[in-house]
């Protein structure tokens, strides 16, 4: 499924609408610790970089390489096209019984209402731990979601959004 939702968003992002999603109430992350403008400046460093290490790796090691080399970084500038596009397309959603968690280009994330013990600003640095799962490009989340019942052995949620006051207030009036 991860591939299919790259590819797509490389290819036909234009024709994906955030209201075509599950939920009643969108909210986004492309603009917090300005994740868009950031995925863009490494989508045009590695734009540049292909053609200069492929010459590069071409006369000084091997031709096959170059080319092994510049079809993986091709691949990696697709996923960062996906990743720029999916930011601003794919929305964190809220109905009346679920919150439907999409970041980015990867699997969704869907939690019961119901589940949800607290939600809060965060405002600290998160630890990886096994038991925690993060939806954040960069800096710190700023919302935390602590649930009952954990899914799939995580028991907290940190989230990265542009407005963490609205989607907590979102899920508190739900």
């Amino acid at each position: 499924m991860l591939e299919t939702r790259v590819w797509s968003f490389v290819f036909c992002s234009r024709f994906i609408k955030p209201s075509s999603y599950k939920g009643e109430q969108h909210f986004y992350y492309h603009l917090k610790d300005a994740n868009q403008s950031n995925a863009l400046g490494f989508m045009l460093m590695i734009a540049f970089e292909i053609p200069l290490m492929h010459l590069l790796i071409h006369f000084i090691w091997s031709p096959f390489a170059a080319n092994i080399i510049t079809g993986l970084t091709c691949f990696s500038l697709a996923f960062f096209i996906a990743e720029y596009r999916a930011m601003s397309r794919r929305p964190i959603s809220i109905d009346q019984q679920t919150l439907y968690v999409r970041y980015g280009v990867f699997n969704q994330f869907t939690i019961s209402l119901s589940n949800i013990t607290s939600i809060n600003i965060n405002h600290d640095v998160i630890a990886r731990s096994e038991h925690i799962k993060r939806y954040n490009f960069s800096g710190v989340p700023n919302v935390r979601i602590l649930l009952t019942n954990p899914v799939n052995g995580i028991d907290a949620i940190y989230l990265g959004v542009n407005e963490p006051h609205k989607l907590i207030s979102a899920i508190h009036n739900s």
